[in-house]
């Protein structure tokens, strides 16, 4: 019985070290340092990662279509966010399926004259899906699906991140039909050029 006990505050110990560091990570948003970087570097660099964190019964498939041009944010926090994001994914299929990273370019704008270049992250899952409460909550802090198993930050982190770097965020889910999490981040420039971009607002 005292074994027991032990084992259980060892437990409580390390999961409230784990809050604590993912709070500060939080808090430390406004402090990050961003730069000029190849997102495609950044994701060939974490599939080991990626994969370790999918687990055995998961496979991690990607997909970056070339000349990708770069974005200003924190590499370190790009990484974060889609660390969570394949950890989200995994734990959305029990019992095995892929997981697809896919990387590219899209323009949106209603002319010529009014669009903006994005660099596109997705990641793909072929889990249980979402309904439609669970997909309008998903990005609030302390929200979770996983009862005492979940924290509720993962995803506010990912949405930070991205809202830093002046992106935004899409999801597509139903229930039955896996989940889709493209992360728009604006385009800075392409290899040899200087870009801008303009950022959509509601």
């Amino acid at each position: 019985e005292v074994s027991k006990l032990g084992t259980q505050l060892v437990a409580i110990v390390e999961r409230g070290r784990d809050l604590t560091q993912t709070l500060l990570t939080l808090g430390r948003a406004n402090a990050n340092r961003p730069s000029v970087i190849s997102p495609a570097d950044v994701l060939n660099a974490s599939l080991a990662l990626l994969q370790g964190a999918a687990g055995p019964q998961v496979r991690v498939q990607t997909s970056v279509s070339a000349n990708v041009s770069r974005v200003l944010i924190d590499p370190l926090q790009l990484e974060r966010a889609v660390l969570n994001l394949v950890v989200n994914a995994r734990d959305a299929m029990p019992v095995g399926g892929v997981i697809t990273v896919k990387l590219r370019e899209e323009t949106i704008g209603v002319s010529r004259e009014h669009e903006s270049t994005f660099v596109v992250l997705e990641v793909i899952d072929t889990g249980t899906g979402m309904d439609k409460r669970t997909r309008d909550h998903m990005f609030e802090t302390y929200f979770t699906t996983k009862g005492s198993k979940g924290k509720g930050l993962g995803l506010a982190i990912v949405n930070q991140v991205v809202t830093l770097a002046g992106g935004f965020i899409q999801v597509d889910s139903s229930p039955g039909e896996g989940t889709r999490v493209r992360l728009y981040l604006p385009r800075i420039a392409a290899d040899g050029e200087v870009g801008d971009a303009v950022i959509p607002r509601d």
